[in-house]
């Protein structure tokens, strides 16, 4: 285990993601249930933090959050993705030290204070507030032909007993954060003028998401699309 004191990573040979769908898996409660071994194969899979637990197969796990680290169970998890080489931190160019420690193996990409709309440079990420907006920016630098979210729920039951995250993953909530999310599902809007420009479909696999900018379909149907792609 190292510092974070690595250069930012520069992916300009990364291959375009044009040949199959990506999925952006979030960790919303709307995951639970959710066939996700049909992805196996059918889709560029990237995981937003806790997801990367959901499945095996995923070629990227994307986070901004500098506050990941210090949080159950993330630190073994971090490092384990980093080892496998999909580990990409969006930290800030001025302080990456912030993101504490990581394994040997992690990338970093330089996180914008420009909230609004899409980086356009390979390794510059507009936060837009959240993890789940970086990994959309991840993949718009892919160019692939459409994206499906899962798992992007931005909602949670507040009563007892109520959680943000699929299953077991990560099962804390602050209602401090909870009171943002309506924001941050709005910020999406900001994407669709660049997305449509780049001829980039996005589809949201869940009609019960906060996220309203995208159209939306079930799990069911976005799985029978990617299948049929």
């Amino acid at each position: 285990m190292q510092l974070v004191n690595q250069p930012f990573c520069t992916p300009a040979n990364e291959p375009s993601w044009d040949d199959l769908p990506v999925v952006l898996l979030g960790s919303g409660p709307s995951v639970d249930g959710v066939a996700l071994e049909r992805l196996r194969g059918r889709a560029h899979v990237v995981a937003i933090k806790e997801a990367c637990r959901l499945v095996d197969f995923h070629e990227a796990t994307v986070s901004m959050d500098l506050n990941w680290p210090q949080r159950p169970h993330a630190w073994d998890l971090m490092c384990r993705e980093a080892s496998a080489k999909k580990l990409w931190l969006v930290v800030p160019p001025d302080r990456p030290n912030r993101v504490g420690r990581v394994c040997p193996g992690a990338f970093y990409l330089r996180r914008s204070h420009e909230r609004g709309g899409l980086s356009e440079d390979p390794c510059v990420i507009h936060s837009g507030f959240c993890s789940g907006y970086s990994g959309l920016g991840f993949a718009y630098h892919r160019r692939p032909r459409v994206i499906f979210l899962f798992g992007y729920d931005y909602t949670t039951d507040l009563k007892p007993g109520g959680k943000h995250h699929a299953g077991s993953l990560n099962p804390w909530f602050s209602r401090g954060q909870a009171a943002g999310w309506g924001d941050w599902a709005n910020h999406f809007a900001t994407a669709v003028p660049q997305l449509e420009a780049a001829g980039i479909r996005v589809v949201n696999a869940n009609p019960g998401s906060a996220i309203t900018c995208f159209p939306k379909v079930t799990s069911e149907e976005a799985l029978e699309s990617i299948c049929r792609f």
